[in-house]
């Protein structure tokens, strides 16, 4: 997962969040709305998304799981994740990306802050409070595992510790050292808590998208169904970063012309593209 996220660590987080913005802006003023995001990073995987219609649940396809440890831990990790917004293609750099209006959320399950890193984050606390030698012994593990605990709480953004912890550098040993753990029923029972903390129901989640549209407040969005994209009437169309290849248009101008293609600045059906 650190692989994939890595260019996370070259962008400030200023710089995603006006990008991020700057990319609501035109699709906001068109739809009075902001737009539900799906974001893939390689187009081989968006290539079969296209052609087959349909974002799958991973136990449906075989494409790269980029979080399987914590989603496992979580219960989540049969699922589709969406964001408000475009969160992974300015902050990681993912180049392909669906857009869906706010009604995708009436089946979505939406949390007010990204749940993995929220409970992550309330566990280390948990250990810093009840058992910092448990948290010793993780940053112990590796030369990674002791820089995230020292960035925990010494790394500054905008000229302040924000005590962020970047599970996703070390999750897989952050995952064994919580199965490990004597008292993990105590952990499973602060996720539980920070679940139900988190969790909105529609249509109170969308008011907060609403709400969150043009804030730093990063919402999680999860499908725990299969999105057909041909009969989901929330599917509005696509953003990339870059040109798409032939290939790619060949599909979209067979099996999606009534959709959008969004550059970023103006909007167009891409049965008006050559």
């Amino acid at each position: 997962m650190a692989e994939t996220f890595k260019l996370g660590d070259k962008i400030s987080s200023n710089e995603r969040f006006s990008k991020r913005f700057e990319l609501l802006k035109p699709l906001v003023k068109h739809y009075n709305q902001p737009v539900v995001v799906h974001s893939v990073d390689r187009p081989e995987i968006f290539y079969k998304i296209l052609a087959d219609g349909k974002l799958k649940l991973p136990t449906n396809h075989s494409s790269r799981k980029n979080s399987l440890y914590m989603e496992r831990l979580l219960g989540i990790d049969n699922s589709i994740f969406l964001s408000l917004g475009f969160v992974y293609s300015t902050a990681y750099g993912f180049r392909y990306n669906l857009m869906f209006d706010l009604d995708l959320l009436k089946k979505s399950v939406f949390y007010r802050r990204s749940l993995i890193g929220n409970c992550s984050k309330a566990i280390v606390k948990y250990w810093i409070k009840n058992d910092s030698t448990y948290l010793e012994k993780l940053s112990k593990i590796n030369k990674k595992c002791a820089e995230v605990v020292h960035n925990y709480f010494y790394k500054e953004y905008n000229g302040r510790v924000k005590e962020v912890f970047e599970f996703w550098k070390i999750e897989k040993e952050f995952f064994h050292h919580i199965d490990k753990y004597s008292k993990k029923k105590i952990l499973l029972q602060i996720i539980k808590k920070k679940e139900k903390e988190l969790f909105s129901r529609y249509p109170n989640s969308r008011r907060l998208a609403l709400e969150y549209s043009f804030t730093r407040k990063v919402p999680e969005i999860i499908s725990q169904e299969e999105i057909d994209l041909e009969k989901n009437n929330s599917f509005l169309g696509f953003y990339f970063t870059e040109k798409p290849s032939q290939k790619i248009m060949g599909v979209l101008h067979k099996k999606y012309l009534s959709k959008i293609m969004y550059d970023g600045k103006t909007i167009k059906k891409i049965s008006e593209l050559k």
